[in-house]
């Protein structure tokens, strides 16, 4: 059973999923002119309110970019590859190795060093 609630200005659809299929379901709420209009298309378009609502998300998740971490992390390897004002990482990486070393012997750890 699916209750509407009556919100000032705004009507409610509620999609119910179907047991047999792999969609979930989600409940929106649309103006009376978005409602009319979404109505209006799905009559002159002979497709359902749900079809042409799907159709429309997967039409802007398209346009939008994932925010994917590791998309991101790719998209920004190399990026300062052309940098001159770096330091050798290797050379600083080897040079933190011996201090650690050294201060595993001598007692200091690596925060004590400047």
């Amino acid at each position: 059973m699916v209750a509407e609630v009556p919100l000032a200005g705004l009507s409610s659809i509620r999609f119910c999923r179907n047991e047999s299929s792999s969609m979930g379901s989600t409940q929106i709420y649309l103006t009376e002119e978005e409602q009319q209009g979404l109505h209006a298309l799905a009559l002159r378009t002979g497709r359902s309110q749900s079809d042409l609502i799907r159709e429309a998300i997967d039409s802007l998740l398209e346009r939008e970019p994932r925010s994917d971490r590791l998309v991101l992390l790719r998209q920004a390897r190399g990026l300062w590859t052309e940098r001159t004002d770096l330091p050798d990482f290797a050379s600083l990486l080897r040079e933190w190795d011996r201090q650690g070393s050294e201060g595993a012997r001598t007692g200091r750890s690596l925060s004590s060093y400047p």
